[in-house]
């Protein structure tokens, strides 16, 4: 009977490969993933939303089609139209909006008795804390009804913005019940230690047990994760000086949390995700430690090693994947401090963490594109192979997407990393590397296609072998060559990537 345990732990790490929910994402300004038709995900151009914050997607569990999306205020259904009971009387989104969704502003779970109804959480900003003058933000929740509007899924009237608490700041995560049907919903006040944790069963949502625990929180942003097998939570916060990164135990049968731990004192952390098989802690943080007298160094992303098991040894297990790792294309110079700045992370089903780029500096050319993606998440250190990739996508932009979309993470439990992304697509050949026109007289045009770019090396070589350029390329779409200084003949461009090398001819008249 020794194969029994290997038996149920074979089933259930298929059932975790099995579940769709995930699969499809969008966020930000119109940008959107598919991950349901390639080992890479794929750029889509549909999205309706337009957030910087909130954003929560669903899609079918077995066969990964969307069914619906939301900003936290209006709600999106798989035809991209607007659900004809969304919203909530303010204008359309970003026009004079007086509140906002806060960080993890939207979250969808289903519900534990209906297959075919899901419960909207929302997040958003509705006043200020009297003790600390920071915004607070209300919970309220919505039923989804697939069935209604032939089909397509509309809000239920009698179940829309239904008032959980306010209060509370930028927090809000979910995790399943040890019975598989229940959840448990969790948020946190403003200015306090207090969390609150609601449960979601076949009764509806109940009342809130409140859990005085861990740090006080009186930034409004940051983030609320809980690890895979729902053990774990972590909480960031996304202040300028430094603030606790908080770790505590979670017992999805009672719903308790416990054990608090404080892994350091971290400035401007917010982004926070789990590795798929829990013994690893990532957080995106602007923290500095110092390397030699007036010289000091980003975090950018820092992991952990739950792994260690003791409080202590977890604590000082944590380190920069970015900083020192010769094994990165990210490099760390002037311009790399400003397209990093508050990035979420989220698991993606093919078992790698993403991360989104917030590049809104000037002095970052081509950081609106580009995620930070850690390929082997569930690896130590340096060997969890973290990466910057550039993402063609068709709409949008990654730089305008604090935040990715809020999922729970139970989807993610288990998952080993697919042998390819952005850059590593068996589809991304030659082919989609063209240059035109060729033969070209004084500007010619290199352009990679769909999803394939990732940062490269070009060089342009002469028939006699000899380099008259080279140069980075950092930056998506065409790349303008102009020729008028070359003589007449044949040249070669050579593109070199992290893995490959790309050789174009072309001639000059």
């Amino acid at each position: 009977m020794q194969f029994l345990p290997t038996l149920l732990l074979c089933m259930c790490s298929c059932l975790a490969f099995a579940q769709k929910e995930a699969n499809i994402w969008y966020f930000g300004q119109n940008a959107g993933l598919d991950f349901n038709t390639n080992c890479q995900p794929t750029a889509l151009d549909n999205s309706g939303i337009e957030t910087q914050e909130a954003s929560a997607v669903i899609s079918n569990a077995k066969t990964g089609e969307l069914l619906f999306y939301s900003d936290g205020f209006w709600v999106w259904n798989h035809e991209h139209q607007l659900m004809p009971n969304s919203g909530d009387g303010d204008p359309r989104p970003g026009v004079n909006r007086e509140k906002n969704a806060l960080s993890q502003g939207a979250l969808i779970v289903p519900s534990p008795t209906d297959s075919a109804a899901y419960y909207l959480f929302t997040l958003t900003e509705v006043g200020v804390s009297d003790a600390s003058g920071i915004p607070t933000g209300r919970l309220t929740y919505s039923l989804i009804d697939m069935r209604l509007d032939e089909g397509k899924g509309d809000v239920v009237l009698n179940k829309k913005n239904k008032l959980l608490s306010d209060g509370l700041v930028g927090r809000l995560t979910a995790i399943r019940h040890t019975n598989g049907s229940d959840y448990w919903i969790i948020t946190h006040q403003s200015d306090n230690n207090v969390f609150l944790v609601f449960s979601l069963t076949k009764d509806g949502v109940g009342r809130a047990d409140t859990v005085r625990i861990g740090s006080v929180i009186s930034e409004t942003y940051g983030f609320l994760k809980a690890s895979p097998n729902g053990r774990k939570l972590a909480c960031s916060s996304r202040g300028v000086s430094a603030r606790p990164f908080d770790l505590f135990d979670f017992d999805p049968a009672t719903g308790s949390i416990s054990n608090h731990t404080n892994l350091g004192n971290l400035r401007v952390a917010y982004g926070v995700s789990f590795s798929p098989d829990n013994t690893k802690l990532y957080v995106s943080t602007m923290n500095t430690a110092a390397v030699e007298a007036n010289e000091y160094y980003y975090d950018y992303i820092r992991q952990y090693d739950l792994s260690l098991g003791n409080a202590s040894a977890i604590t000082a297990s944590g380190k920069s994947i970015i900083y020192g790792n010769s094994l990165t294309n990210i490099k760390l110079d002037e311009k790399r401090y400003s397209d990093f700045y508050a990035p979420s992370l989220q698991i993606g089903p093919d078992g790698r963490i993403y991360c989104a780029s917030n590049g809104n500096s000037g002095l970052c050319t081509g950081c609106g594109y580009r995620f930070f993606v850690i390929n082997r998440p569930n690896e130590l250190g340096f060997a969890c192979q973290v990466e910057v990739q550039t993402a063609q996508l068709g709409v949008g932009l990654v730089a305008n997407a604090s935040d990715l979309p809020n999922f729970m993470q139970h989807y993610f439990n288990g998952l080993e990393p697919r042998e390819c992304s952005f850059d590593k697509n068996d589809e991304c050949t030659d082919a989609n590397v063209r240059i035109f026109p060729n033969p070209a007289k004084d500007v010619m045009e290199i352009l990679i296609t769909d999803i394939c770019f990732t940062p490269y090396t070009l060089r342009i070589v002469n028939a006699a072998g000899q380099i008259l350029a080279s140069y980075e390329v950092n930056t998506p779409r065409s790349q303008q060559l102009h020729l008028g200084s070359l003589p007449g003949g044949i040249y070669f461009a050579e593109l070199r990537f992290a893995d490959r090398t790309t050789v174009k001819r072309f001639v000059k008249q």
